[in-house]
């Protein structure tokens, strides 16, 4: 419940809230992991209520959100600070650029004008939503250790003991890596997933991976190139501080003329006793308030017959700070609208009241999206420096879901002229009923 009210409290800034939340337990079989569990939920509530103060005030609900969000955080997490309003600064944040940018993308300037004029049974609209989350900014107990082996040979080892699910750690953590010692990519042995020679390091959920090893990962490297610079400053003659390298030379910083191959100082390393750099990952402060942010658009199509929605474009920008593989974080981009789409549209557990039992258990009834209904989709990565993290690489796996059905839902009630699903997902027989009350209800919250 502290996670969920986190949300609502840190988006926006209004002094006059007041949130209860009600847990109910149900006769049903337990759930499993998912991503972002109460990410999608929350912001659903929340971003489908400042449309609907929008409707109400007839204003346009971007210049809303843009009058309203908050440059500080409210409530913080940390056991020390439940119950405070804490005012406290965020370490980075690139909201309103990511909401600017995917409006301008989506199209925004038509949204006034899309149905003025209609014709048959298809309805345009276009929807936004705003989020901000804690996953990808690191957990606590923020433990990661990481270690970077160069030998004789020049072999470069990095061992880390943590498991690449899908998230392209194997290829984030040796970029780090080779960017700090200065070298290739392709130069880089990577040993993970195995407990024998790696220290303890973070598991794989929260999006906090990259987050909490990043900064281990990057000290142990720098502490190795140290080590190696050392020698080197023997063979150029220079004190090893006033060094560099880059793409596999190391050379003065005054002077990159003068250089030498990574491979020929590490013969002068003693065989028995190669450079081993170490590093770890501190807990974050308390303050400021780490978070990542971004904001979502869609623009769908109701049939008002048979109630069917199509996705017809998606545009996302996030702030996860530094991406270090740009091509990889657009592709988790891309998931996460994905799993947001099934949860808005399609994805429905289907449950015997008597039993509890669910009765939709194959991928035949229990309806997932597939790439027949994944929309074209702009992304837009803003980046931003946070020191406390590698390069200021946040995580950016999980939250990319967690603006997407509120934007879809917003931008369904827009199609609808203001109405608003509290029950989701929005199946066609859902919307086809609250078509059938439109001229009695209309404007108003619908619990289907």
């Amino acid at each position: 419940p502290i996670s969920i009210n986190w949300h609502t409290s840190n988006l926006y800034a209004c002094p006059n809230v007041e949130l209860e939340q009600t847990g109910v337990f149900t006769n049903l079989q337990l759930t499993g992991p998912t991503r972002a569990p109460f990410n999608m939920a929350t912001i659903f509530v929340l971003e489908s209520h400042m449309d609907k103060l929008a409707h109400r005030l007839g204003m346009d609900p971007l210049e809303l959100r843009l009058k309203n969000y908050t440059e500080v955080g409210r409530t913080h997490l940390a056991p020390a600070f439940y119950g405070q309003v804490v005012n406290m600064p965020f370490a980075s944040n690139k909201l309103v650029e990511c909401m600017k940018w995917v409006t301008k993308a989506i199209g925004w300037e038509r949204r006034k004008d899309l149905n003025r004029s209609p014709e048959g049974n298809k309805r345009r609209g276009i929807g936004m939503s705003a989020f901000i989350a804690n996953q990808g900014s690191g957990r606590a107990p923020n433990t990661a250790h990481a270690d970077v082996v160069i030998k004789q040979d020049g072999t470069i080892e990095l061992w880390i003991g943590v498991v690449d699910i899908g998230a392209g750690q194997q290829t984030i953590f040796p970029m780090i890596a080779a960017e700090e010692l200065g070298v290739n990519l392709e130069d880089i042995t990577s040993i993970a997933g195995d407990t024998e020679g790696t220290r303890y390091g973070p598991s794989a959920h929260s999006s906090r991976v990259t987050a909490e090893m990043g900064p281990a990962v990057l000290q142990a490297a720098a502490e190795a190139r140290n080590q190696l610079f050392t020698l080197a400053a023997n063979m150029l003659e220079v004190q090893s501080e006033l060094l560099e390298s880059q793409y596999g030379k190391i050379y003065p910083k005054s002077d990159p003329g003068r250089s030498i191959p990574y491979k020929e100082v590490c013969r002068k390393i003693d065989l028995q006793r190669p450079i081993r750099g170490s590093g770890s990952r501190s807990v974050n402060p308390d303050d400021p308030m780490f978070a990542t942010f971004g904001a979502q658009a869609a623009e769908i199509e109701v049939d008002l017959g048979t109630g069917e929605v199509t996705l017809v474009k998606m545009a996302a920008a996030h702030d996860f700070g530094k991406a270090i593989n740009p091509k990889l974080l657009v592709s988790q981009v891309y998931g996460g609208v994905e799993f947001g789409l099934g949860y808005a549209l399609m994805e429905e557990g289907i449950f015997d009241p008597k039993t509890g039992k669910m009765l939709n258990t194959n991928l035949h009834h229990y309806r997932m999206p597939t790439s027949v209904d994944f929309p074209p989709v702009e992304v837009f990565l803003f980046e931003s420096e946070n020191p406390g993290f590698a390069y200021s690489a946040k995580g950016g796996a999980e939250v990319t879901n967690t603006p997407t059905p509120a934007a879809i839902g917003n931008a369904v009630a827009h199609a609808l002229d203001g109405i608003w699903f509290n029950d989701l997902p929005m199946t066609p027989d859902k919307i086809v009923r609250a078509i059938g009350d439109i001229k009695d209800r209309k404007g108003q919250s619908l619990a289907i």
